[in-house]
């Protein structure tokens, strides 16, 4: 089943990518500042990440090529890069990116030389960075990663940013909606939940939504998509590895028609 999983997970990754790659030209259509994506790739003795025993370490960005606050994007993706959740301790803390992917196959390297059951399951890391949505006053970003140290299973996780371009800070919640938004976001979140598994009001939400807990409430791990807010619940954090990742996406149709007070008036994203 884990097996099973991480392969959904992976084809996920594989489909969601071709499509916001093709979807990258519309979305900059009105935009100043343009970007593509580029791929920094590190593997031991060059073997190719698809064949089946490679140890490699690869991240998939994207670069702003135009734009007035091009330079300051593209230091803000590669810090994300570096200093993200994981990948501070798996890639290290080095002075590039493509250091960072060399120092993780050093280390495996050296893991197989002091225990050389290692090199017979070779260690992965993949990160996948994608612009989801982007205008003139702000961008989301989603960053997929799926790494193999040794262990049950490989593990896999996505993030979200959502940062005003102008000045590369994050925007918040409070930002774009007031009063007490938590408590009708979360009653939107589990009426939506239940709506998309099939589960009746008041059915309880471990038995028949394989949840760790009889409840699903916000997280921290949202994004700001046209006319759409998306949360996402990684394997572990309110559900067993074998349940996948959770998405829960609250249309602004229906969050106007649930909760109409809670948008602030000219926020930044609706």
């Amino acid at each position: 089943m884990k097996i099973q999983v991480t392969i959904v997970f992976l084809v996920f990754l594989f489909l969601s990518c071709n499509h916001e790659h093709q979807e990258s030209n519309n979305m900059q259509k009105d935009i100043d500042n343009k970007f593509k994506y580029k791929e920094s790739l590190s593997s031991l003795n060059d073997c190719n990440p698809k064949e089946e025993g490679c140890a490699y370490a690869k991240v998939k960005f994207p670069f702003f090529t135009d734009g007035d606050q091009k330079e300051q994007l593209n230091k803000y993706i590669e810090t994300l890069i570096r200093t993200s959740d994981i990948t501070a301790s798996e890639l290290g803390t080095s002075a590039s990116v493509d250091e960072s992917l060399q120092n993780f196959v050093k280390s495996y390297v050296k893991a197989s030389q002091s225990n050389p059951a290692t090199s017979q399951r070779p260690w992965s890391y993949s990160r996948i960075f994608n612009i989801m949505n982007i205008n003139k006053e702000f961008m989301s970003i989603s960053y997929s990663t799926h790494t193999f140290m040794g262990g049950a299973h490989p593990n896999s996780f996505s993030k979200f940013k959502n940062v005003r371009l102008a000045d590369q800070k994050e925007i918040t919640l409070d930002e774009v909606f007031q009063g007490d938004y938590k408590t009708q976001l979360n009653k939107i979140i589990d009426a939506q939940f239940r709506q998309e598994n099939g589960i009746a009001p008041g059915e309880d939400l471990m038995d028949k939504g394989g949840l760790f807990e009889n409840k699903i409430e916000m997280n921290d791990n949202f994004i700001f998509l046209p006319n759409k807010l998306l949360f996402l619940y990684n394997p572990y954090e309110i559900a067993p590895y074998a349940r996948g990742p959770i998405r829960v996406g609250l249309d602004r149709k229906t969050i106007k028609e649930m909760a109409p007070d809670i948008l602030k008036k000219g926020n930044p994203v609706f």
